[in-house]
């Protein structure tokens, strides 16, 4: 017997895997931004990074349109000499959103300390 879905969440977010599906249901979960499934909201992620200069901003912004990202929000801090950022993305799952930052650390566009939260807020204004 295949377990009813809640009424937020796709019916096919309660499949039980088999054979056939399973493949076919990780490789949809590796993709999925839940939007979808949550009315009303966005999946949105905040990576904090420091950053060596200006023209390495440029190098993470090209990644992330690279990666699908879909910028949201950036902010930029200058404090005792060093750059941090923050910037919000949207348009990739939370699994995605690490490797993406996982990317821009290995390639040498962002600095330590490195972090990435997962928010969901509502659509409309936001601050």
């Amino acid at each position: 017997m295949v377990p009813r879905a809640p009424p937020f969440l796709p019916a096919s977010a309660c499949l039980e895997p088999t054979r056939d599906n399973a493949s076919e249901a990780m490789s949809n979960a590796a993709n999925e931004t839940w939007t979808d499934a949550l009315p009303g909201l966005d999946l949105l992620h905040e990576m904090h990074f420091g950053i060596r200069d200006l023209a390495a901003m440029a190098q993470v912004a090209g990644m992330l349109g690279d990666g699908g990202a879909e910028l949201d929000t950036l902010v930029l801090n200058r404090a005792a000499g060093a750059l941090t950022a923050r910037c919000r993305i949207k348009g990739l799952s939370p699994q995605r959103a690490r490797d993406l930052l996982g990317a821009l650390a290995s390639a040498g566009a962002v600095e330590a300390p490195i972090s990435v939260e997962h928010l969901m807020l509502s659509r409309g204004d936001r601050s």
